[in-house]
Order: C-alpha cells, then sequence, then structure tokens
C-alpha cells in the first residue's frame, strides 16, 4: 500500500514512483489529493516500504490447526512466472509467499500467507486453506481474469489512490483488478 501520506505530501501535478506489490508505479497527483498513474515496464527494484523499527516481512502464522481442504488444477510452476507474481501481487497486496521444490528441484507446491493470519498451502494439487480470507481462492480468479485478458503486460495496469483507498485498474481506472 501507498501510504497516504506521500500523496498529502505532494503538491497537485508532482509525480511519486514507487514500488507497490512486485512492480513500480509512476503516479500523478491531482488537485483533489489523489494520485493516480500507470505501472512501469520493469520489475520492482527498490527496497519494500516498511513500518519504523519493522523488518517490513509479514511473520510466517505457522501451520493451521483446522485447515479447509480443497482440490487445484493450478500448476505451482506458473506462481515463479514474474507476470504471474505481478498480478498476484495486486490481486494480494499485504500477504507473502514461498515457493517448495522437491529434491530434484521440481516446483510442487506454493504457501502463502496475509497479517491477518490467512493462509493457503498447496501441494501436489492440494490446497488447505486457513484463516479469514480464502487466499488460494483469489489466487485462482486472478489467474484465471489474467489469461481471460491474454495475460496483459504490466504497463497496461494502473493504480488510483485516494483518501480512503488504494485501487488497482486494467487499461482504465474502472477495469478493477479482482481482490479479495
Amino acid at each position: 500500500m501507498l501510504p497516504r501520506s506521500w500523496v498529502a505530501q505532494v503538491r497537485p501535478a508532482g509525480i511519486i514512483v514507487c514500488p507497490l506489490g512486485w512492480g513500480n508505479a509512476r503516479l500523478v497527483v491531482r488537485g483533489d489529493g489523489v494520485a493516480e498513474g500507470r505501472f512501469l515496464t520493469g520489475g520492482s527494484c527498490f527496497m519494500g516500504v516498511r513500518e519504523e523499527g519493522g523488518t517490513g516481512s509479514i511473520p510466517y502464522p505457522g501451520e493451521p490447526s483446522s485447515p479447509a481442504c480443497t482440490k487445484s488444477t493450478v500448476d505451482p510452476a506458473v506462481l515463479s512466472d514474474p507476470d504471474v507474481a505481478f498480478v498476484l501481487s495486486l490481486a494480494l497486496p499485504e500477504t507473502a509467499h514461498a515457493l517448495e521444490l522437491d529434491e530434484s528441484g521440481r516446483m510442487t507446491g506454493c504457501r502463502l500467507w496475509a497479517r491477518d493470519g490467512s493462509s493457503a498451502y498447496l501441494d501436489r494439487g492440494r490446497v488447505a486453506q486457513a484463516g479469514p480470507r480464502r487466499l488460494w481462492d483469489t489466487v485462482e480468479k486472478a489467474l484465471a481474469w489474467f489469461e481471460s485478458n491474454a495475460c496483459p503486460p504490466r504497463d497496461r495496469f494502473g493504480v488510483t489512490v485516494t483518501p480512503d483507498a488504494q485501487h488497482f485498474w486494467l487499461d482504465e481506472p474502472a477495469r478493477l483488478v479482482p481482490q479479495n
């Protein structure tokens, strides 16, 4: 999330370039205090924003005691694609993930977790989810949305930051990236 204070400190027509998710955005501050702009084509190369005294990382919650289990047809290898990782960082902001490999180096699973205690674990087609949000359901929806939009490049994505919220979009602010 872009700190709202950054927008408040920039005069109208001022520019903010910052990392958001797995991308870098260039936003212009408008006279009404809203910042809006597009993502740049390259990946994020800045250090992530963090609170003073914090590490910026989301602590791993550990194994859930009673997860809901389902199946998934998503190949975990797709999650290592930089464009997919970018889209998932917009659909699932404020989450962390780890990819799992077997002895031969083949990707077999993925773990996702969030500050609110939500977590998902994909292992060989089986998904275990716990917490207030179903993170893996959002992964599947975001992947389907990304593919249905012909896997658009980063520079077609944008962000709008208002005093109350932050929204990611494709091509125009009315076409929101699905989030949970």
